[in-house]
């Protein structure tokens, strides 16, 4: 894989392409990849509640492919893993490197770290997530200058203060949820 990183240990998935896809409740509004936007690598996860995400190489794989539940007049989204049905939460430090975690349950109405507040950014093919309630905290790359600078980096994904709107914090987005 040519995008530098300083590590390759993260869990491997099972094979998602031997069971049939899952459905999940509610609806989402979208099913997609969400590369980064600073290394085109994807967003993945382990199976395990509790699990970080982190930045590979895109495969395609289920565990790659996030179903947005989008509450357009908040301006709202939750993001929910295609192969788990867990949606992403952070913790609600406002700290660089807060951890972000999928966690059973967080895809509730009421689940307040579920929610990400989004900003369309760097024209229609850009989304980026911010904490609820944090103008200030993205979800994106830990090690984000790093990466910003193709240099190798921790592939690790958290919460981290939006430093000179870094597309380490910035996700590729190429779908419907947000209506535009």
């Amino acid at each position: 894989d040519p995008s530098p990183s300083r590590s390759n240990s993260k869990p491997s998935r099972q094979s998602d392409k031997a069971a049939p896809p899952p459905t999940w409740s509610p609806a989402a509004a979208d099913r997609v990849a969400l590369p980064l936007a600073a290394t085109g690598r994807c967003m993945d996860i382990a199976a395990d509640e509790g699990a970080e995400p982190y930045e590979t190489a895109c495969d395609g794989g289920r565990s790659q492919r996030w179903e947005l539940l989008v509450d357009r007049p908040a301006q709202e989204v939750r993001i929910r893993n295609y192969a788990t049905g867990m949606c992403l939460a952070h913790s609600g430090e406002e700290k660089d490197g807060a951890p972000v975690r999928q966690r059973r349950g967080a895809c509730r109405d009421d689940a307040t770290t579920a929610r990400w507040t989004y900003f369309r950014t760097g024209g229609s093919d850009r989304v980026a997530f911010a904490q609820k309630g944090s103008g200030l905290y993205f979800l994106g790359l830990d090690d984000w200058h790093a990466a910003a600078e193709g240099d190798p980096h921790d592939p690790d994904i958290g919460t981290t203060a939006n430093y000179y709107n870094s597309p380490s914090l910035r996700f590729r987005y190429e779908g419907i949820a947000f209506g535009d």
